[in-house]
């Protein structure tokens, strides 16, 4: 082994802080009447979630050779008789699962309320410093919209 050279430059500052990964996590929901067929789950404390955060939910579906098939909400499920929707809303503080549909939800057989398997991402985003709405002819100009010509077709 040789000598030891020079240092080298330094290299360019590095971000500060930590770098923000969206969150997963699963949630078991049994949907019966005596719950009015939703769950409310409350964002426990360790997953932090914020009001510009992405909130987002897939409804398990099976398994394909080996593999989760995971449906993104609102998955509709259609019968005979009527269709029934698996569906969401939250908040930064809590998610809440429901069935919806137009079928008597009472009659349902237990695969359908039982035990469903819910995979929610938390995605961190912010909101644009100078959010003031988009307005379209902010965007387009009438010569913009005039280069549009008639052609002719043969």
């Amino acid at each position: 082994m040789g000598d030891v050279g020079p240092p080298g430059p330094e290299g360019p500052p590095g971000v500060d802080g930590g770098i923000l990964l969206p969150q997963v996590f699963e949630v078991e929901v049994d949907f019966l009447a005596e719950n009015d067929y939703a769950l409310l789950f409350v964002f426990p404390e360790e997953i932090e979630v914020f009001e510009s955060d992405l909130v987002v939910a897939y409804h398990f579906a099976g398994v394909d050779n080996g593999v989760d098939i995971w449906e993104a909400m609102p998955h509709l499920v259609y019968f005979s008789t009527g269709i029934i929707s698996y569906s969401f809303d939250h908040t930064f503080l809590d998610i809440n699962f429901y069935i919806d549909g137009n079928v008597d939800l009472g009659t349902l057989d237990d695969e359908f309320t039982l035990n469903n398997l819910f995979r929610v991402a938390i995605i961190p985003a912010e909101f644009l410093s100078n959010n003031e709405g988009m307005n379209i002819s902010q965007y387009i100009k009438e010569y913009d919209t005039q280069k549009i010509k008639s052609y002719e077709l043969q």
